[in-house]
């Protein structure tokens, strides 16, 4: 078996897992993709969710399997699934199938921005995702139309674009690409810029002045990027060009506006000066491919001459690039030359580039990096990588605390401190008898990671308004309750964390959630609030721990309160004419539901609390 059928049997398996929330496979594979992207490709809410518009005589005109949108409210993103369960080895997708699903996506859409949603039942998912992208049309700058499959696709041929006034971007991530990042445990997608070998930046050369520090292992680039190339690579990238981890601290449509209103005066009024006004942008990259002058100049140290040294050229090609400070200012180029093509020119502007190259043995100093170049701004620095005092304790946690089973057999809960952990060290581990052996010892079933550990604390906090929304906002707002990263969890907050998804895993695997579609989540968070309030904090999350299970009685409980939630959102939902995902977001209607009676009797469950 090849690497590529060995995963694709992998993938199949996850997915499997979710089989049972979803009644298409293609929905479940759509999840976990969804889920595992989704940070990746800076898609800050997501909800995986078929829907279908046909015309008059049932002639599908547009469908997609879920949507998503960025922190800035710029990118919007239409997933289109075509998955096979049965399939063992990847076979290849057709051009026309592949147009098919682009012109479906494109449908979709389309039908939206004519107010479609109007002719719709208001219970639908059609209505509440139509009417979703009616109504942030106007912020709207850029369309991604993608498409998710285990085939493989290698005619990327697009016939035709039907979509007019906005930027649309196709983003295909078949078994290919999905093995590729996926399985090496990536965080983001990798924007090369090739400055020989692609078209759209041939035009460009960018003289250079590198310092090489062999004794700190790191390179340093100054260059000038014509602004005229950073408007090119936001329209294609958007803020997929910010290192993942300080997108949404440095989400464009918040804060700055005095700066980003200079920025855009200083380019319609003396455009000239903007390289003197601005103080540039600071990126990083994994290599740079350059063409050298020869002339290193040595650097001298304390001891003498050292191996330090500066010499100049030109860059050919840079892989992997990511701004970790600079994302206003390439924002307001964009922005500012968008929304007044004449008034503005970008002839003659350049903006100070400062790239940084890390080894790989030096990657956890781009954190620092990240921290120390952003230090103007008011953002919190704590997540500015997975290895926060927090995040670290947590790992070690789940590493040492044995989750009690009958034969008290070496069985633990896995905490994913770097997205796609474990997959890493399982496929770290070389011997076939070895993994099964780690598989056993760390269940599939029993990941879980920083976003989801955020959900669940917000949910029970009283703060689901704040748990329902994207994984980005809602651990920015966890983090805040864990002094930014800087409190160490004990033994007894990791046990009651698994605790918590304990009762959110039966929750979510309720038949009658399943049926609820895009409500689930908020069905689920208001749930574990409510649980919380309704018994005065006192339910027993150590003795869940210890029967890592809930009690029959606690089941029946909460079968009956998550309808009761639901039943209420609904009934909020119909009043404001809105989604129940909609108005879960707002934070006045935890406090209603408070003071609601839902009808459910806590002496039911005396034995769940604590004495």
């Amino acid at each position: 078996m090849n690497n590529i059928d060995s995963y694709l049997q992998e993938l199949n398996e996850e997915v499997d897992q979710l089989r049972d929330g979803h009644v298409l496979p293609a929905m479940a594979f759509t999840q976990y993709l969804t889920d595992s992207i989704a940070e990746m490709t800076n898609v800050d809410e997501y909800n995986a969710v078929h829907c279908v518009v046909t015309d008059s005589i049932g002639r599908v005109q547009g469908e997609i399997y879920g949507y998503g949108m960025s922190a800035n409210e710029e990118v919007l993103t239409l997933y289109y699934s075509i998955y096979d369960p049965t399939m063992k080895t990847p076979a290849s997708l057709t051009g026309t199938e592949f147009n098919q699903a682009l012109n479906r996506l494109q449908g979709f859409y389309n039908q939206a921005i004519r107010a479609g949603h109007l002719d719709m039942d208001e219970e639908s998912a059609e209505y509440e995702v139509s009417k979703f992208i009616y109504d942030h049309l106007s912020g709207i700058m850029t369309v991604r139309l993608c498409l998710l499959s285990n085939f493989q696709i290698k005619d990327y041929t697009v016939k035709k674009l039907r979509i007019d006034g906005k930027i649309v971007n196709t983003d295909v991530w078949d078994i290919n690409k999905i093995c590729a990042n996926l399985s090496a445990g990536n965080d983001h997608v990798a924007i090369n810029i090739d400055f020989e070998g692609d078209e759209s930046y041939k035009m460009y050369q960018l003289p250079y002045i590198e310092m090489n520090s062999e004794r700190y292992r790191y390179k340093c680039f100054s260059t000038m990027f014509p602004a005229k190339l950073l408007y090119k690579l936001y329209e294609v990238h958007n803020t997929d060009l910010l290192m993942n981890n300080v997108r949404f601290f440095l989400g464009f449509k918040a804060g700055n506006k005095d700066t980003n209103n200079g920025m855009r005066k200083t380019l319609r009024e003396a455009n000239e000066m903007f390289l003197a006004y601005n103080n540039g942008i600071t990126a990083v990259a994994r290599d740079i491919v350059v063409a050298s002058n020869n002339d290193a100049t040595h650097l001298e140290n304390e001891e003498g001459t050292g191996n330090d040294y500066i010499s100049t050229g030109i860059i050919k090609k840079i892989l992997d690039f990511q701004i970790v400070n600079g994302g206003q200012t390439t924002a307001s180029i964009f922005t500012a030359k968008k929304k007044e093509p004449r008034d503005i020119s970008l002839l003659g502007v350049y903006v100070m580039v400062k790239l940084i190259v890390i080894g790989e043995e030096e990657k956890d100093k781009i954190s620092e990096i990240s921290k120390f170049t952003n230090t103007q701004n008011k953002v919190k620095f704590a997540d500015f990588s997975s290895n926060s005092k927090f995040n670290t304790e947590m790992e070690r946690l789940s590493r040492k605390t044995i989750a009690p089973n009958p034969n008290n057999d070496p069985k633990y809960w896995f905490y994913e401190r770097i997205r796609g952990q474990y997959k890493i060290e399982l496929a770290n581990i070389n011997s076939k008898a070895m993994q099964e052996s780690f598989k056993k010892m760390y269940p599939k079933d029993k990941r879980f990671d920083k976003e989801m550990l955020a959900k669940l604390w917000m949910s029970w906090n009283g703060e689901p308004q704040n748990a329902v929304k994207g994984a980005s906002t809602t651990y920015a707002a966890f983090l805040k309750t864990i002094d930014d990263g800087k409190y160490a969890p004990d033994t007894s907050y990791y046990k009651q964390s698994v605790a918590l998804l304990i009762i959110y895993q039966f929750l979510m695997s309720r038949k009658e959630t399943k049926e609820y579609g895009n409500a689930k989540a908020p069905a689920v968070a208001y749930t574990m609030a409510y649980l919380n309030y309704i018994t005065m904090g006192r339910i027993d999350l150590l003795k869940i721990w210890q029967n890592q299970d809930l009690s029959d009685a606690c089941k029946i409980f909460l079968n009956k309160l998550c309808e009761q939630v639901k039943v209420e959102l609904d009934k909020l939902a119909q009043a404001a004419t809105t989604s129940v995902l909609t108005i879960s977001k707002n934070s006045a209607i935890y406090p209603h539901l408070k003071n609601t009676d839902l009808g459910c009797d806590v002496n039911t469950i005396q034995n769940d609390l604590a004495q």
